[in-house]
């Protein structure tokens, strides 16, 4: 399990949209419960380096033809995690689903949202987070461009102008980056 291409890549990131910041809200005290069971966070690793020009398929179903679990995701100092939104910690929280504060204990981070992971090493990356979401179209551009260097085929929802966050899972049609 090698992190040598998502550490340079998410270095970068960080170095482009740094400092860390802090979390733009929180409503209850377990939100911010540090979630750190290696058995419901994962470290990103990296991706199989897609030959240039990949198209994956996206299809949102596993191989036991069940729904992709959303993933929540967050950039923190020193490295990107993820977990289901759903998982069992989560269950145990007054809200039934993690928050991307349980990914960073309520500390800051460089940026946060959710993806799909998809098999053949796809995400469809969104940074759909009301707590550490990308504050421009720009930052979100650079993180999915991170996550495609970190080794995925990588699509990304994009960045609502108008609204000014960016666009969830579900909308407009995922662009590969």
């Amino acid at each position: 399990m090698s992190a040598e291409l998502t550490d340079a890549a998410f270095d970068q990131f960080r170095a482009q949209h740094g400092p860390a910041w802090g979390p733009r809200h929180t409503r209850d005290p377990s939100e911010s419960e540090l979630l750190d069971d290696p058995d419901q966070l994962s470290p990103l690793i990296d991706g199989a380096a897609p030959a240039e020009n990949a198209i994956a398929r996206m299809d949102p179903i596993s191989a036991d033809g069940l729904p992709v679990p959303r993933r929540l995701w967050v950039v923190r100092e020193a490295d990107v995690v993820h977990a289901e939104e759903e998982c069992a910690f989560g269950k145990a929280l007054a809200s039934s689903a993690i928050k991307h504060t349980n990914l960073t204990g309520g500390g800051p981070a460089f940026s946060g949202g959710e993806f799909l992971m998809l098999p053949d090493d796809t995400l469809v990356v969104s940074g759909d987070s009301g707590r550490y979401g990308p504050r421009t179209a720009d930052e979100m551009q650079d993180v999915a461009i991170a996550f495609r260097n970190a080794g995925y085929t990588v699509y990304s929802t994009g960045y609502d102008q108008e609204a000014n966050r960016a666009f969830p899972l579900v909308g407009p049609a995922p662009k590969l980056i």
